[in-house]
């Protein structure tokens, strides 16, 4: 089964090598045996499941990135400096993990992709919760 959308998709974000249909990036999935599912050490040993986690995260951060910007709008209160230069720092390490996660991509360095993806969720974790922050009190 191969798994395809027009939109970005984690799949989309995979190398140029990467299998294609309809020039875009297709994943194959091999179906698993629900009695003996794989384990995630054998999963993440694989070039396409290790660019799928790091295009899933890089989605996620996204959608929570648009979440904080109307949790801003809805609470109404100007940035704090702090929370300001959190977000400049933020910003600064998904920008290095994007262009070390490109570099990566040709010297085929998985556990630096999967790095990457690690940063990326913890940049995540931190926009979820300065968006529980910003929500006012029931």
């Amino acid at each position: 089964m191969a798994l395809t959308s027009d939109r970005i998709n984690p799949t989309g974000l995979g190398p140029e090598n990467m299998a294609r249909y309809k020039w875009r990036a297709a994943l194959y999935l091999e179906p698993f045996d629900p009695q003996n599912p794989p384990k995630i050490e054998a999963l993440l040993k694989t070039q396409a499941h290790v660019f799928f986690c790091y295009g899933e995260s890089d989605i996620k951060l996204n959608r929570e990135l648009n979440r904080f910007s109307y949790a801003l709008e809805d609470a109404r209160q100007p940035l704090t400096e702090k929370l300001n230069d959190d977000l400049t720092e933020w910003a600064h390490i998904r920008e290095n993990a994007c262009t070390v996660r490109c570099r990566a991509n040709y010297d085929k360095n998985l556990a630096a992709v999967l790095k990457c993806a690690v940063d990326i969720k913890r940049y995540t974790l931190y926009l979820s919760t300065q968006i529980t922050e910003l929500q006012p009190p029931p």
